[in-house]
């Protein structure tokens, strides 16, 4: 590992992390940003690239998750030592900064790595990415949330994995089960180009007689998926944020656009959100709601939409039927209202605790 007296600019990224936890450091290109999490490119003094990925605990729930755990940098520098030992491709640990306040909550934790000669642009197939994933089982790192953004293509030719932080290491090989649950986590990826799924039989992560059993559980996955990204409309997540009062709920993205216009509505605003999102995320087509208010069943008045730009109420009209398909839509992928869906028909809804007015 370089040390912070081996190269000035990762020393200021170290010093940087105690300081501003959860931000990347001045000159660090952002390439992903999440509520909690940030990965950015930067360059040391050597003129060698690195990736640094910091990490905040800006909810209750984050702090509390990692309050007796290992902190994700420190945790993910020891998981990429391990697959480095084992012989495989991933980055090299540079620097790992974590911090904790007196009573153990997690405050920082930044991880830099080294970056890796790879060919820009270019994914690599489900086979190789296959193949170095039963590497890792070989060598008893179990990755849940494997997929194909965690590889990159190297110009000789082979792949690399880049994200171990969810990996978990076990002191022997990985056995059937936990090898299956990695094929099919690989097989629910979105690949650029049609794959064989045979591949990961052909790669030695699975058994042939495993491969229908983990086709079901990548379609299951991928709905899942789905169903997540859609219900990230009603919680504090990346994109949108909420707002709770005695006298309701207030739900709204995070970039909301200026100049729209509030639409009252009942108990049919929270179906027309959904499905909005829905259409959002399953269609690629572009939702101008760009806020939500659920009043409380005790409070005067009515719920209300909010829609970007100055013909939103038209726009809202048009639209209206097909967000309210598209909630159906949605309801069917998630289960129809029966036992075990999040949010069936009729129901309190379990987000806000509020009942439908």
């Amino acid at each position: 590992m370089t040390s912070a007296s081996d190269d000035p600019v990762l020393a200021q990224w170290i010093a940087w992390a105690a300081e501003h936890p959860g931000r990347l450091p001045p000159g660090v290109e952002p390439v992903q940003t999440r509520l909690i999490r940030a990965v950015g490119r930067g360059v040391l003094a050597s003129g060698r690239p690195a990736f640094v990925k910091v990490m905040g605990f800006p909810r209750p729930r984050d702090r509390l998750r990692y309050w007796l755990r290992p902190l994700p940098a420190p945790h993910e520098a020891a998981m990429l030592a391990a697959a480095r030992a084992a012989g495989i491709p991933c980055p090299e640990v540079l620097a790992v900064v974590q911090r904790r306040d007196r009573f153990g909550a997690p405050c920082a934790s930044m991880l830099v790595t080294a970056g890796l000669d790879v060919l820009p642009d270019v994914v690599p197939r489900l086979y190789g990415c296959s193949a170095l994933a039963a590497r890792l089982a070989d060598a008893g790192i179990a990755h849940p949330d494997l997929h194909a953004a965690n590889f990159v293509q190297l110009r000789d030719g082979g792949c690399a994995v880049l994200d171990l932080q969810s990996a978990r290491r076990r002191a022997r090989p990985l056995r059937r089960a936990a090898r299956l649950r990695m094929a099919a986590r690989l097989l629910a990826s979105d690949w650029p180009e049609p794959e064989l799924p045979g591949d990961t039989v052909i790669a030695g992560l699975i058994r042939a007689e495993d491969l229908p059993r983990a086709l079901h559980r990548a379609a299951a996955m991928r709905a899942r998926a789905l169903r997540g990204r859609v219900l990230r409309c009603l919680r504090e997540s990346t994109e949108f944020t909420v707002l709770r009062r005695p006298w309701g709920v207030l739900i709204q993205r995070r970039n909301l656009a200026p100049g729209g216009v509030w639409r009252a509505g009942g108990r049919e605003l929270i179906r027309v959100w959904i499905g909005a999102r829905f259409c959002e995320v399953a269609d690629g087509q572009r939702s101008p709601l760009g806020a939500l208010f659920r009043k409380s069943w005790w409070f005067p008045g009515r719920s209300s939409v909010y829609i970007a730009g100055a013909n939103g109420v038209a726009w809202f009209e048009e639209r209206r039927a097909r967000w309210l398909d598209a909630y159906g839509r949605f309801m069917k992928m998630s289960g129809g209202g029966r036992r075990g869906s999040t949010l069936p028909s009729e129901a309190p809804l379990p987000w806000s605790g509020l009942r439908e007015v």
